[in-house]
């Protein structure tokens, strides 16, 4: 049964197919459906790879007060420990990865900006492979901590249920494309 209130535009169509080979190749990876990675970038960005938000309530609570000793252990090449802060609590590129979870999951690369791109996509999958293996690969337990930054919250309806619809969207219209097939780019 076809979705019929979800469904992607040109434009998105276009965005997507810049971002696929990077899908495919942390699909393959991480071992994540590639169809679930791009329901979470519609989701978070319409996969926008220059997304960039600043998430306020995030740093309030997470990196505010991250000592500069804890920063430059994640980030040696740190030269402001408050700026540095700032940037933690920024959701960046196409998965929209908060780059305290990204340097928390292991990028190490100087500049959290590398995150909108294949970086952003890779390091999305991670968290997203991570949350299916804590949650034993329950779709809506694992969208939902992905969304709320580890947690399971109330968020059912405003994340999980379009991030779903997204999911069964594209699988069933786009797996038998040859542009987005499941075994195209891997």
């Amino acid at each position: 049964m076809k979705n019929q209130s979800v469904q992607l535009t040109a434009p998105l169509v276009k965005r997507l197919t810049v971002l696929w080979p990077w899908i495919m190749h942390s699909a393959s990876t991480y071992g994540v459906d590639p169809f679930l990675i791009a329901a979470v970038a519609w989701k978070e960005s319409d996969f926008n790879v220059n997304a960039v938000n600043f998430e306020s309530n995030y740093y309030a609570k997470y990196c505010k007060n991250l000592s500069t000793s804890r920063i430059k252990q994640m980030n040696p090449a740190v030269t402001s420990a408050s700026a540095e802060r700032r940037l933690l609590a920024m959701a960046w590129g196409p998965m929209q990865v908060v780059g305290l979870t990204a340097r928390e999951r292991g990028y190490r690369k100087p500049h959290l900006s590398g995150l909108c791109g294949e970086d952003g996509i890779r390091m999305g999958t991670v968290y997203l492979a991570y949350q299916l293996g804590r949650y034993g690969d329950d779709i809506m337990k694992s969208l939902s901590a992905y969304n709320a930054g580890s947690v399971i919250q109330s968020n059912h309806e405003t994340y999980v249920v379009p991030a779903l619809a997204r999911y069964s969207w594209l699988k069933a219209e786009l797996h038998d494309n040859p542009a987005f097939g499941e075994g195209k780019g891997a």
